[in-house]
């Protein structure tokens, strides 16, 4: 199920912030993304996001700013099963089109 993400979300929603990006990023310091917790977290509690749950676990979340994605994160032991997939496609029913931005090192990967 997708749903728009509450107050009560936001721990687990950075957890998997937090660990998607260390995982993701191997080339930029762990102290950034560190260092970039609570701006996220602020951040977050006050966007657009919506999260994928199931059995009353957050899998994952996308982040819009009207037609952008933010960000979208899977959570690791959910990744490769559609999470992201759904999610996006959902963002597609409320937006369309979507842009976003990515790394430049994310693109050679």
């Amino acid at each position: 199920m997708i749903r728009k993400a509450s107050t009560e979300d936001l721990d687990k929603i950075v957890a998997i912030w937090l660990a998607t990006n260390l995982e993701a990023h191997e080339f930029i310091e762990a102290s950034y993304w560190q260092d970039q917790l609570l701006h996220v977290a602020q951040a977050i509690d006050v966007a657009e996001v919506y999260v994928a749950e199931d059995f009353g676990f957050i899998q994952g979340f996308i982040g819009l700013q009207g037609s952008y994605v933010a960000g979208l994160f899977v959570a690791q032991e959910f990744q490769g099963q559609g999470v992201g997939s759904q999610l996006l496609s959902f963002a597609k029913e409320k937006r369309s089109p979507l842009s976003l931005s990515v790394f430049e090192k994310m693109k050679k990967q």
